[in-house]
C-alpha cells in the first residue's frame, strides 16, 4: 500500500511537454441545473411491493407537485444473478441498470457507542457486526464504522466502502492505533494497512477480548461515579455530537442506516423517574405541602436535555438516516445466556427500562427499528435487510432553486391504483450551497462517494492511461499518466490554485487494492497562462496484484468544487505465470509549456521511467489533436507474446463502433526491446477523415501461443 502517496502542497517546476496534451477550449454559457434524486421503498404487510411503474408515484414539495424526469428499480433479489424474463411490457421496465446509482445503494453506518455501554457488551457486538458483514450484507451495500466517547464524540473511522476486509479491520479494532498501522487515505476508502493484520486463515490477528474489554474498561471508569447533573450533560453531549453527525450524513446520497450498539442512556434524567417508588415518595411530599423534597427534574425531566434530543432527531430525519437502535446489553455468546439473564436480572429495572426507552425513542423518532433480547445479529437485522431489499429511485429538478444551502421538505405519495401500501422516503434534501462553506468532512464524503459511484462527469476535463510493467512476483508496477485542462481545472479562482488529485484502484469484489492523492497550489498570477494554454501533466505509479481493476482518477478544484472524474478499466496479468500485456497506444507528444508534475517518492524508491522507445524517452500525448500537417507518431509496447509469430493490426474506430476508411495508419514491424518487450513503431495521419472523435484501437496476437489482446486509444481531428 502506497500510503506515503498523500504529498503536501508542492513547488511546480517548468518542464516541456506536448501542447498538445488537452484539447482545445471553448466558452459556453452554462446553467446550473439541480437533479435531486429520492431513493423510495413502498411496503406492503412488512413486505416489499415489486412490479410499480413510474406513474404510480408522485412528488410534492408543499403543495407544488414536482414532474419526475427519471426512474430506476433496483431489486437486490436480481444483482448478481439472472433476472427473470418480464411477464409483460409494465414489468419490462423495472429492469435492474447495470450499474446502481449511488443514491439507490444501501448504506450502513456501524456506531458503536463506547460511553453508554459494558465492555463486555462492546466486544460481543463488535464480533455480531463482522458477522453481519461478512455474511449477511448484499455485495452492493456500502459500510461505514465510527465510535462514540464523551471525551471526543463521535469518530468516523471509516467512511463508506465497499471493500469488506477494510471495514472489518475497523470493526476489529474499533480505532484502536496500537492495532492497527492506519492508513493516512485522504478521502477514508482504507482504513488500515492490512499487511500483517491478516491471519492465515484470510482472517484477522483480532485484538483478543481481554485486550479490548481492559481498553474499553478503562474508558468506563471516567465515567464512573458520576451526579445527576454531570449525566445530563453526558447525555446532551451525545445528542449534540450524533446531530453533528446526522448533518455530516446529509452529504451522503441514499438512505442511511444508522446501527447504533449500545445499551442505552437512562432517560429519566431527560424524561424524569419511572421509578414508582421515587413517584410515590415526591406525591407524598407534594400533598403535605413539603415541595422542597420535591427535585423538579428528577420528577418531569429536564427540558433543556429534551429540546437538544429533538434537535439530534431532525438532524437524521433531514439527513435521511435511519436508526436501528440495538440492545448490546442483550446481546450474550451462545451459552452464555442463562449468565446473561442473570446479570440483568440483578440490575436496577428501572434504569433498565429508561435505557431501553432511550433506545426505543432513537430509533422510533427516526423510523428505524428497536432490537433487543437476541443473540444474532444477523437474524435481528433479517426484515431491515428483506424490507430495503427493492428501492425506487425518483429523480426531478427543481425549479428556480436558491443555492442556499436551505432545507426543503418533501412527500412522496402513491396514486390511487396502489391500495394499503406503505411509503418511506427522503423526508426532504437541501439545496446545494458554496463549496466553500462546505465543510472539509462532508468534502471527504462527497469525493469518496463519487469515486466509488464511478460515474464519469464534472466540468473538469481529464484523460487517464495506465498499463502493467513485469516485475518479479506481486504487486505490479502500474505506471499512470494524467492531463488536465487547464482552463476548466481553474473555472474563475484567481490568486492561487488550491487542487486535488485522487486516484483510486477498485478490484471486482469491491476492495480498494491501492490509491494515490496529491495535493498542490498554483500561482496563477506566475503560470496562470500557462496553465490555460497547455494544460497540467501528472505522472504517478500505483502497486497492484494480478487482477480486474476499475481506476477511478478524481480532480477537483479546491475552491470553487469543480470536479472531474474518469474510470478506466485495468487488466493486471499475472507475469510470473506468462500471461501476456498490451498497453495503450501512446500518442508521443511535441515539447510544449505545459505545467509537469511527479509524485514524490519514498526514499529508496525509484521505479524507472515507463515512457520509452528503443531506449529513449518520450512524453505521452494523452489528447491527441490530429489535422491535416503530417502524420502523428505512436508507441505500442507489448509483453509477453513472444518474438516468433507476433501479429500486430490496427484501425480506427468512431463514436458509434464501427470501422472508418480516410485515414493512412502504417505499423513497423515489431522489435524486441529484451526482458519480455516488442515495440512497434507507428505513424496516424487524419487523411481525408472528418473531423470529430475517433478511437486508435491496436490489436496484439499469436497464433503460437494462443494469446491475443486489444488496447485502444481516443484522438481527435480537428480541420
Amino acid at each position: 500500500m502506497n500510503a506515503l502517496k498523500s504529498l503536501p502542497v508542492i513547488l511546480l517546476t517548468a518542464l516541456t511537454v506536448p501542447a498538445s496534451l488537452l484539447p482545445a477550449q471553448t466558452v459556453e454559457d452554462s446553467t446550473t441545473v439541480v437533479a435531486v434524486e429520492v431513493p423510495v421503498h413502498v411496503l406492503r404487510d412488512g413486505e416489499p411491493v415489486r412490479g410499480l411503474t413510474v406513474d404510480d408515484f408522485e412528488i410534492l414539495e408543499g403543495r407544488k407537485r414536482h414532474r419526475i424526469t427519471g426512474f430506476e428499480v433496483v431489486d437486490l433479489s436480481h444483482i448478481g444473478a439472472a433476472a427473470p424474463e418480464p411477464a409483460d411490457a409494465a414489468a419490462a421496465t423495472t429492469e435492474t441498470p447495470a450499474r446502481l446509482p449511488m443514491s439507490s445503494r444501501r448504506h450502513f453506518l456501524f456506531l458503536f457507542d463506547l460511553s453508554f455501554s459494558e465492555p463486555s457488551a462492546i466486544v460481543r457486538a463488535r464480533d455480531a457486526a463482522k458477522r453481519l458483514v461478512d455474511q449477511n450484507l448484499h455485495p452492493t451495500d456500502l459500510v461505514a464504522v465510527a465510535t462514540y466517547t464523551s471525551s471526543k464524540g463521535p469518530r468516523l473511522l471509516h467512511g463508506f466502502t465497499s471493500d469488506r476486509r477494510q471495514a472489518l479491520l475497523a470493526i476489529d479494532t474499533l480505532g484502536l492505533s496500537q492495532r492497527v498501522r492506519p492508513v493516512q487515505d485522504p478521502l477514508g476508502l482504507i482504513f488500515g494497512n492490512l499487511e500483517g493484520a491478516e491471519s492465515d486463515d484470510g482472517g484477522f490477528e483480532s485484538p483478543g477480548g481481554d485486550s479490548l474489554a481492559a481498553h474499553l474498561q478503562d474508558l468506563a471508569r471516567v465515567a464512573e461515579n458520576l451526579d445527576r447533573r454531570h449525566y445530563q450533560q453526558r447525555i446532551q453531549a451525545l445528542s449534540a455530537s450524533l446531530a453533528d453527525l446526522g448533518k455530516l450524513m446529509s452529504s451522503v446520497s441514499g438512505r442511511k442506516h444508522v446501527l447504533y450498539l449500545s445499551e442505552g442512556f437512562d432517560t429519566s434524567v431527560v424524561f424524569g423517574t419511572v421509578d414508582r417508588a421515587a413517584q410515590q415518595r415526591m406525591n407524598r411530599a407534594a400533598e403535605a405541602g413539603r415541595v422542597w423534597e420535591i427535585d423538579s427534574e428528577e420528577r418531569f425531566g429536564s427540558s433543556r436535555e429534551q429540546n437538544v434530543l429533538d434537535a439530534m432527531f431532525e438532524s437524521f430525519r433531514r439527513a435521511d438516516c435511519t436508526i436501528q437502535a440495538i440492545d448490546i446489553g442483550g446481546l450474550r455468546a451462545a451459552g452464555d445466556v442463562a449468565a446473561g439473564n442473570q446479570r440483568a436480572s440483578q440490575r436496577n429495572q428501572a434504569t433498565l427500562a429508561g435505557r431501553q426507552d432511550s433506545l426505543a425513542l432513537m430509533a422510533r423518532a427516526t423510523g428505524g427499528e428497536f432490537l433487543y433480547n437476541f443473540n444474532d445479529l444477523s437474524s435481528a437485522m433479517s426484515e431491515v435487510l428483506e424490507r430495503t431489499g427493492v428501492t425506487y429511485v425518483l429523480t426531478f429538478q427543481p425549479e428556480n432553486l436558491k443555492l442556499d444551502g436551505e432545507y426543503h421538505k418533501l412527500k412522496v405519495k402513491l396514486r390511487d391504483g396502489v391500495r394499503k401500501a406503505r411509503v418511506v422516503h427522503r423526508p426532504g434534501y437541501y439545496a446545494p450551497q458554496p463549496f466553500a462553506a462546505t465543510p472539509a468532512a462532508a468534502r471527504r464524503l462527497a469525493a469518496a462517494e463519487r469515486v466509488l459511484g464511478g460515474d464519469e462527469g464534472g466540468v473538469v476535463d481529464l484523460a487517464v492511461t495506465a498499463a502493467p510493467m513485469p516485475a518479479v512476483g506481486s504487486p505490479v508496477y502500474i505506471p499512470l499518466a494524467l492531463a488536465v485542462d487547464g482552463r476548466s481545472l481553474r473555472g474563475g479562482t484567481e490568486g492561487t490554485l488550491q487542487a486535488e488529485i485522487f486516484v483510486y484502484a477498485i478490484a471486482a469484489d469491491g476492495r480498494v487494492r491501492d490509491y494515490l492523492s496529491h495535493s498542490l497550489a498554483i500561482d496563477l498570477a506566475k503560470v496562470g497562462d500557462r496553465l490555460e494554454a497547455s494544460g497540467l501533466g501528472f505522472f504517478g505509479h500505483l502497486d497492484l496484484p494480478p487482477g480486474a481493476y476499475q481506476l477511478r482518477s478524481f480532480v477537483r478544484n479546491g475552491e470553487s468544487g469543480d470536479f472531474g472524474l474518469r474510470s478506466v478499466a485495468l487488466e493486471v496479468p499475472d507475469f510470473d505465470l506468462g500471461e501476456p500485456a498490451l498497453w495503450p497506444p501512446l500518442f508521443v507528444g511535441q515539447p510544449g509549456s505545459a505545467i509537469m508534475l511527479r509524485e514524490d517518492l519514498a526514499a529508496g524508491e525509484a521505479p524507472p521511467y515507463p515512457y520509452m522507445a528503443r531506449g529513449q524517452p518520450f512524453l505521452p500525448d494523452l489528447r491527441p489533436v490530429l489535422a491535416g500537417d503530417g502524420p502523428a507518431a505512436v508507441h505500442v509496447a507489448a509483453y509477453g507474446f513472444g518474438d516468433e509469430g507476433f501479429e500486430i493490426s490496427g484501425r480506427v474506430v468512431a463514436a458509434g463502433g464501427e470501422s472508418v476508411d480516410g485515414v493512412e495508419l502504417v505499423l513497423a514491424d515489431p522489435v524486441d526491446v529484451g526482458e519480455g518487450r516488442v515495440e512497434i513503431a507507428a505513424t496516424l495521419a487524419a487523411g481525408e477523415l472528418p473531423a470529430g472523435d475517433y478511437v486508435l484501437e491496436v490489436t496484439a496476437a499469436n497464433p503460437w501461443t494462443a494469446t491475443e489482446a486489444t488496447a485502444a486509444s481516443p484522438f481527435t481531428v480537428r480541420r
